[in-house]
C-alpha cells in the first residue's frame, strides 16, 4: 500500500508516525487499557495478535502511531482485504488525549490513504459499547 501524507494538520501537541515493532509494549498497554474501560476483553491470541508485530501484520497496510511528549496515546490502521476493499482496523486513543480531535483527524487520515491506494469500499468492525467510535463512524458515512 502507498502511503499519502495527511492533508488536515494534527492536533497541537501530537505528532503521528508508522508503528514499529519496538512499539509493542505501549501499543499493546494502550489497546488493552482502552478495551478494559469499556469492559472488553484483550484477545492477545485472537484479533489483538497482530500488536505485538505490526511491521509484519501491516507491511501491505498501514499501522499509525499518534505520540504526545513520547507517549503513544492513540493507534490506527488500515488493512488491505482485496485489491478494492480494505478495513479500518485498530483505532484506540487513550482516555487523556480523547476530546482533542485524534479520533477525526484519524479516521480522515485512513480515508485519504484508501483514496489514495483507490479502495472502493472501507469497512471496519466496533463494539458496541465504544458509543464515541460507533457516533464518529456514523459522521463519516458509516452503516452498520
Amino acid at each position: 500500500m502507498k502511503f499519502t501524507p495527511p492533508t488536515q494538520r494534527i492536533p497541537d501537541d501530537f505528532t503521528f508516525r508508522h508503528g514499529k515493532n519496538e512499539d509493542a509494549a505501549q501499543i499493546i498497554d494502550l489497546v488493552h487499557t482502552v478495551l478494559l474501560e469499556y469492559g472488553l476483553q484483550p484477545e492477545p491470541d485472537g484479533v489483538d495478535g497482530d500488536l505485538a508485530n505490526v511491521e509484519v501484520h501491516y507491511h501491505q497496510g498501514f499501522f499509525g502511531i499518534i505520540e504526545h511528549r513520547s507517549r503513544i496515546v492513540a493507534t490506527y490502521a488500515l488493512f488491505p482485504l482485496s485489491d478494492q476493499s480494505a478495513e479500518i482496523r485498530k483505532m484506540y486513543v487513550h482516555h487523556t488525549a480523547r476530546g482533542r480531535g485524534l479520533g477525526k483527524w484519524m479516521l480522515y487520515h485512513l480515508l485519504e490513504i484508501a483514496r489514495y491506494n483507490n479502495f472502493k469500499e472501507i469497512e471496519l468492525e466496533t463494539a458496541t459499547a465504544l458509543q464515541e467510535a460507533m457516533g464518529l463512524y456514523k459522521k463519516f458515512g458509516f452503516i452498520e
